[in-house]
Parts: structure tokens; sequence; C-alpha cells
């Protein structure tokens, strides 16, 4: 059901796409109904570009995909603005030519394109399903890549909070776990509450690998034990209902794995 890719697969395009459908189809929704309207993006300079959206109003359900890529990118060589000159000559041997593209669009003027080994994005772009925001970052910039990262995945450009933006959210709107769902041994700080965090899936295609293994006897008795009882103390409560929650996930994915598999 899961699968592990690089930066390169994902700015290939398409990557997960996917594995996060078969999701959606299978679990049902995962989000709240907003309604898809034409939004404006802010651009380098405080320019703005009419994202490529859908003009009609409607209710449709929709799940975010959150990809976290752990390391820098070429903002200027992911979008390239191809016909400046000083792209050019400070980039010099890395730079994209022009006939190289994958053409976007102007923003005030300046010419934009995606890097040439972005098709599955461009072929979102063209279908009016993505949108690009250029110049992303915070005030004053610490250059730390790693308090950056934390800046980032808690929305605090003090870099003190202790939670997550999705987090937040997390703590705010129940105890479902499938609300958000988290691929790797390692939960990012994104997805870290001060009450919850989103649940873990294993990063494998192996058959049954959200599944328990083992002798089906411990198993059983394992699922037994995975529920708070009661005079349990409020930590004791917390570890079971978390145990629980993991095989709810386990299943539901398991089931979607085996579905694809089938089909």
């Amino acid at each position: 059901m899961a699968r592990s890719f690089t930066r390169r697969d994902f700015l290939s395009g398409g990557l997960g796409v996917g594995a996060a459908g078969a999701l959606h189809t299978t679990l049902g929704p995962l989000g709240s109904r907003v309604r898809h309207a034409p939004t404006r993006t802010p651009a380098a300079g405080g320019a703005a570009v009419t994202a490529q959206a859908s003009k009609t109003t409607r209710k449709v359900d929709r799940t975010l995909v959150l990809c976290t890529l752990f390391g820098g990118n070429d903002g200027l060589n992911t979008v390239v603005p191809y016909e400046s000159s000083a792209y050019h000559q400070l980039r010099g041997d890395i730079a994209i030519r022009g006939d190289q593209v994958l053409p976007l669009g102007s923003v005030d003027g300046l010419k934009l394109g995606l890097n040439p080994a972005m098709p599955g994005l461009k072929s979102l772009w063209d279908a009016k399903q993505v949108a690009i925001i250029l110049g992303s970052g915070y005030p004053d910039p610490n250059l730390s890549h790693f308090q950056s990262m934390e800046i980032m995945q808690t929305a605090d450009p003090s870099g003190d909070s202790p939670s997550g933006w999705l987090g937040r959210w997390l703590d705010a709107t129940g105890s479902d776990p499938m609300r958000a769902l988290s691929v790797g041994p390692q939960v990012p700080q994104v997805f870290a509450g001060t009450r919850a965090q989103a649940s873990t899936l294993a990063d494998s295609t192996s058959a049954g690998s959200q599944q328990l293994g083992g002798d089906p006897n411990f198993n059983d008795s394992y699922r037994k034990l995975e529920h708070p009882f009661k005079r349990e103390s409020t930590l004791e409560a917390a570890i079971a209902q978390s145990g629980a929650n993991l095989l709810v996930v386990g299943a539901k994915a398991g089931a979607v794995e085996f579905s694809r598999r089938g089909s």
C-alpha cells in the first residue's frame, strides 16, 4: 500500500498519487468538504498569479497529501525563470535553457517553466489541479537548515513551538486514528500535537506489512490487551488506546493493500 520514493520520484510528478487515491477510495474522505474555486497565490517580489483552478463552485471531498522532502531544493531550477539574464549569469552551467523547460506562463512579464524532469506535475498543472507558490519562506531567515525545517513544520517563525501545524489540528478534531496517516518509521514534527499525533504506516510494499505478524494466538491476545481497562491510570489508558488505534489503522491499510493486489 505504502511505497518509498525519492526526491527524484517526487519531482518527476505523479509519485504517490496512486497509493493516496487507493486509500481515499477504500477508506473514504479524510478531510472536510471544501469549495473549489479560483485562488490567487503570491509570487516573488509581491506579485500575484492566478492559480490554475476550476472556475466552478462545487462541493468536493478532499484529502491533503503532504510530501516532506528532508533536504534542500533548488527552487530556481524547479520553477525556472528561463528568459532571465541574471538567472543564466548566476547559474552558469547548471542553468536550464528555454528549449528544455515545460512552459507554465508568465508573472509580471517573467516567463516561467518547470524543470524538464517534471512532466507529471506539468500534466496536473494543465489539468488545473495544481498551484505553484513562488518565494515561500519566513521573515528574516536564519539560514539554518534544521531550524528552517522546524519553522516550516510548526508554522511558528520563533521556532519555539512544541507542536506542528497539522498536529494542532489533530489536537482539536477528535480521536479518529484515520484523520492523519504518516508513512515511515518516524512521525515528522508537522504531525505532532501536544495531545495527539498522526498514525503511522510502514514504508513498505510487502504483503502484510501493515498487519501483525507471528503466532495467531499471540496476535489474538495482543488485540485483547490493546484497549483501556477500568481503573487504569491516564497514562496506561493512553498507551492502550494508542495500540488499539494502530490495530485499526493496520487493518484498514491492510485491506487497501489486499484490494489493490487483487484488482
